[in-house]
């Protein structure tokens, strides 16, 4: 059986590739807004987000996983469907906080993946 969780893709707006300095920034900052907005994972713990590689697109993209858990994948679809959407809303409370450090730099999209 497979973990999933939630994971934040960030790229440079302007197309750029992220330099290996910038990627671990960008981990650094993910963890730092999730410690800020005290995020736990299903067991309650605080959240320790990592690196999460995931390929091709590794030179324009960083993937952050923020957690994961083994109960996504024995859950109902339509289950399933509303964690996504509350992992989505969870990226984008990540993302506004990144934002205001680095205004008009990066894009993010943050959804499921398998870990």
């Amino acid at each position: 059986m497979s973990a999933y969780g939630p994971a934040v893709f960030v790229a440079r707006l302007d197309g750029g590739e992220l330099a290996d300095a910038e990627q671990q920034q960008l981990v650094a900052s993910v963890t730092a807004a999730a410690t800020a907005l005290g995020l736990r994972d299903d067991d309650g713990a605080p959240v320790s987000p990592r690196h999460y590689d995931y390929g091709e697109y590794e030179a324009k993209h960083v993937g952050v996983l923020i957690y994961s858990s083994y109960a996504y994948g024995e859950m109902p679809e339509e289950v399933q469907h509303d964690e996504d959407e509350a992992w989505q809303a969870l990226g984008g409370k990540i993302a506004a906080a990144i934002e205001a450090v680095y205004p008009t730099m990066y894009s993010f999209k943050c959804y499921a993946v398998e870990d």
